[in-house]
């Protein structure tokens, strides 16, 4: 029963770890157009640097 438990705990700790990554990255993704903005950037520049 300890190799279960020793198991799921990795598991969800890989999972939280995977949650954690996701909100950083989509939280970067949603302000970094008004960045690039803020840097005197204009649409066409962010556009081609974003896809």
């Amino acid at each position: 029963m300890v190799k279960t438990a020793s198991g799921l705990r990795a598991v969800l700790l890989i999972g939280l770890v995977s949650l954690l990554g996701d909100f950083v990255y989509e939280g970067g993704r949603a302000v970094l157009p008004d960045y690039m903005r803020q840097l005197g950037m204009n649409a066409f520049i962010v556009g081609a640097l974003l896809g």
